[in-house]
């Protein structure tokens, strides 16, 4: 168990360091975006913002032939911009950016940046469940090999090796109870596409089958 739980612990560490990252940027995804491309995202409040039919005029003014307006996206905040997502047959999406206030069109940027790239790399459902049951391993098997000793304590005169057991088995006394929460609803996240088909498929009355929906 033992020497699983270490090969479990590289596993985790590798996909939780992925699951860090990316959502460290997800959290922050507006802040980056606005540091980035400040001439884009801000814009200074003045008065009431324009009707969502006015500015998606001004939107459409900006495309290009083949281009449609698939997606709003309302600012949630007064100083920065709305945007709309425009797609295009067999071409990349493209987010163009609209003073709420003015109703100038401000530019437009990529979809595919490094906040979304890093966005889609958070949800990939792969990295979600895998690093979700390993953890779930990781807390139980962790637990079990505590109980014999249940060390909480931490000697401080001891070698770095010593400390660092020492440290991990009290650290992770601690932080179970979060990783479980968090293998637990990353388990959820997981099968949730699945559970909305059944879902739907029941209350439609039929069999559910086919690609799964992801809301």
């Amino acid at each position: 168990l033992f020497k699983l739980h270490r090969v479990g612990g590289v596993a985790a560490a590798l996909l939780l360091l992925i699951l860090g990252v990316s959502g460290s940027v997800m959290a922050f995804s507006g802040e980056i975006d606005c540091l980035l491309h400040p001439s884009l995202f801000k814009v200074v409040p003045e008065g009431q913002p324009l009707s969502l039919s006015q500015l998606a005029s001004s939107a459409a003014s900006a495309l290009h032939a083949g281009e449609f307006i698939g997606t709003c996206l309302p600012s949630i905040r007064a100083d920065v911009s709305d945007s709309f997502i425009v797609k295009a047959h067999h071409h990349i999406p493209r987010q163009i950016f609209v003073d709420q206030y003015t109703g100038r069109v401000l530019g437009s940027l990529s979809a595919v940046r490094f906040t979304s790239i890093m966005k889609t790399l958070h949800l990939i459902a792969g990295v979600l469940g895998c690093s979700s049951f390993i953890l779930i391993f990781m807390v139980l098997s962790g637990l079990c090999l505590w109980w014999p000793r249940k060390q909480i304590k931490v000697n401080l005169s001891g070698d770095v090796q010593r400390l660092s057991f020492d440290l991990h088995n009290s650290v992770g006394l601690f932080a179970s109870l979060f990783l479980f929460v968090f293998a637990i609803t990353g388990i959820y996240l997981f099968f949730l596409p699945w559970v909305v088909r059944w879902r739907v498929g029941d209350k439609t009355g039929t069999s559910g089958e086919g690609s799964p929906c992801v809301c």
